[in-house]
């Protein structure tokens, strides 16, 4: 869950943030994070840590490079799945 919510975001963007930059469009990258992120569950507190780092990931992105790539940490809200008691 840690590779695959937090470390992969932050790699694409190391590997991605010289190739948007190098454009002479403006760029962009969507991190997608979740409203988990925002507040604590039972059961979830991995998951919850891992959406909070996508969130802070591209906030933080998106002040470090202002005007030059446009970053977006969407937080789309639950889905009924198995992982949130929902059959």
């Amino acid at each position: 869950m840690v590779a695959v919510n937090a470390v992969h975001p932050a790699y694409l963007a190391k590997v991605m943030i010289d190739k948007l930059l190098a454009r002479k469009e403006k760029s962009a990258m969507i991190v997608t994070a979740s409203v988990a992120g925002l507040r604590s569950m039972a059961g979830n507190t991995i998951y919850g840590c891992t959406k909070t780092f996508a969130t802070f990931l591209g906030e933080g992105l998106s002040f470090e490079y202002k005007g030059k790539i446009d970053f977006l940490a969407w937080q789309p809200g639950y889905v009924h799945t198995k992982m949130v008691g929902f059959k």
